[in-house]
C-alpha cells in the first residue's frame, strides 16, 4: 500500500508493504525539487493538502516502490558530494512509478 499526504509545502511518501518488510516513508520540501518536476507532480493531484491518497499495489508496483524508497534512504547518509542529486534522481524516479500507477486506476480511496 503506497499513501501520499501533503501538508503545506512538505510531501510524504509512505509505503506499507504487502507480504513482509517493515514500513518505509520519505518526506522532502518543495523547493527539493526542480519547478517542472513538482509541477508535474502537482498536476496529478494525487497529493492533496486535505486528504491521503492511497494506493493499493500489485507485487510487482510493491517492490518497484520499495526499492526506490531503499535507495533512497541509502543516499540520505551516504556522505557522498553527489548525494542530493541522486535523491533527486531517484524521487523523480518514483514519481514516475507513482504516474503510472496513478493511471493505471489502482486508486484505492482517499481519506481524511
Amino acid at each position: 500500500m503506497l499513501t501520499l499526504r501533503r501538508k503545506k509545502d512538505r510531501y510524504a511518501i509512505d509505503h506499507i508493504p504487502g507480504k513482509y518488510g517493515p514500513r518505509v516513508a520519505y518526506s522532502f520540501s518543495r523547493d527539493f525539487l526542480p519547478e517542472s518536476v513538482l509541477l508535474h507532480m502537482l498536476s496529478l493531484d494525487v497529493f492533496k493538502e486535505t486528504e491521503d491518497t492511497i494506493y493499493l499495489l500489485t507485487e510487482k508496483q510493491d517492490k518497484a516502490i520499495l526499492n526506490v524508497l531503499k535507495k533512497l534512504h541509502r543516499e540520505q547518509n551516504s556522505g557522498y558530494i553527489f548525494s542530493e542529486h541522486l535523491q533527486k534522481t531517484y524521487l523523480v524516479e518514483l514519481i514516475h512509478l507513482i504516474t503510472k500507477i496513478h493511471h493505471s486506476g489502482l486508486l484505492a480511496r482517499s481519506s481524511a
